[in-house]
């Protein structure tokens, strides 16, 4: 059985302040439970008190982004070293926003340990829309295929592949319930505590 992971990306929202009241409210909300890796992502200025502030929680804290060097004359960027010990624990690599800004392509350098991957449609990023469970089982059941065809069986079934673009309080337990889902990378519907904490909650099949 593969662990559900749940994340949510914050994107370019919150001051530390703002970032600090919702995860504190979040700590509060995700408290009992369990069996469920819960992250959310914050912007790089508030990783370090957020971390702090979610020590010995349930909750761990992500990048969204990464620079695949350990130091350097790199101006603007963040290498996987200063991440960790900044307190994160995971970070998002190769996100479409990024591909899209930055033009990034390849991100196979920017691998880290820990992988565990996400799709996500494009046309499903931040428009409401939502693939059917049907629709997100199929995508996920192929890139599982390409993982065993890539590596081995193994690797293909310990691999956990979430589906993220605009997964809410209302869609999760459908998405959750295909064989193929292992979580969700969560958008807008993370910066609200109660529509987040209805996620990380989701009914189990």
């Amino acid at each position: 059985m593969r662990k559900p992971f749940i994340a949510g990306n914050w994107k370019l929202h919150k001051t530390v302040t703002e970032a600090l009241d919702l995860a504190g409210a979040l700590k509060q909300e995700a408290a009992g439970v369990e069996d469920i890796d819960i992250v959310i992502a914050p912007v790089y200025t508030a990783l370090a008190k957020t971390a702090d502030l979610l020590t010995n929680s349930n909750i761990q804290v992500a990048a969204q982004n990464c620079y695949p060097a350990v130091s350097g004359a790199f101006t603007g960027e963040v290498s996987p070293a200063l991440l960790k010990d900044a307190g994160c624990r995971y970070c998002i690599v190769g996100h479409s926003e990024r591909r899209q800004l930055e033009g990034l392509k390849d991100i196979s350098t920017q691998a880290m340990q820990n992988l565990v991957v996400a799709y996500e449609p494009v046309w499903a990023i931040g428009t409401g829309k939502t693939a059917s469970d049907e629709q997100a089982e199929e995508a996920h059941c192929f890139i599982r295929g390409l993982l065993r065809g890539l590596y081995d069986e193994a690797v293909a079934e310990a691999t956990r592949i979430l589906y993220g673009g605009s997964v809410k309080p209302d869609n999760v337990d459908g998405l959750m319930a295909q064989k193929d889902i292992d979580g969700t990378l969560v958008g807008g519907a993370s910066l609200k505590a109660a529509d987040f904490a209805r996620i990380i909650k989701f009914k189990r099949p």
